[in-house]
């Protein structure tokens, strides 16, 4: 006896589900594709873009980390090289290692939450093409801290050259810079 000749009312009796094996697939095919679509698909950077426009920023450490900066604890800022006019290529933040020794204020200006959030959006977020000099003549540096105070790397800018280097993380090839000094500015870093 074949199932189309049991009425449908016996089959659902007898535990056999009156479908066809096709149909069933496609509909575990579609839950499946909705259930991934309900997981938003956007980077970790405009996750906490929309976090932060929401009034939620998350800890430093994971706003970085979406940015491949990865066991950051703290971010402080420094202006570097003062009093040089034109200081050489290499004196970024971290030279040999270690803290540029004419960073000023010595201790540096740690970053909140919310200032990172804006550093990650001005750097590395979206494109923003403008002049630039080929020169680098370094003024401001931001440096990435672990919990144990140790260096894991440094994103040092020359405002006057629309120039930036960095040794860790993904950054855009042409920041903010507006954004990048309001927030130097906001930080009260000293100018060169």
């Amino acid at each position: 006896m074949s199932l189309r000749s049991i009425p449908a009312r016996r089959r659902l009796i007898r535990g056999v589900a009156p479908t066809n094996k096709p149909l069933a697939m496609r509909t575990i095919a579609f839950a499946v594709v909705m259930l991934a679509a309900a997981h938003v698909s956007c980077t970790g950077v405009q996750r906490e873009l929309l976090n932060s426009a929401a009034g939620q920023v998350s800890s430093v450490s994971v706003q970085l980390a979406a940015i491949g900066i990865h066991g950051c604890h703290s971010v402080r800022a420094y202006s570097i090289n003062i009093g040089e006019e034109h200081p050489q290529f290499r004196r970024s933040g971290i030279i040999d290692g270690r803290l540029n020794p004419s960073r000023s204020p010595e201790a540096g200006v740690e970053l909140t939450p919310v200032q990172v959030a804006a550093f990650v959006q001005a750097a590395a977020t979206a494109e923003h093409p403008g002049d630039h000099a080929r020169c680098f003549y370094p003024h401001h540096a931001l440096v990435f801290f672990d919990a144990h105070d140790k260096i894991l790397g440094h994103y040092t800018i020359c405002f006057m050259c629309r120039g930036f280097r960095s040794s860790v993380g993904r950054f855009r090839r042409e920041p903010d810079y507006q954004a990048l000094s309001k927030l130097a500015t906001e930080l009260k870093l000293p100018k060169p």
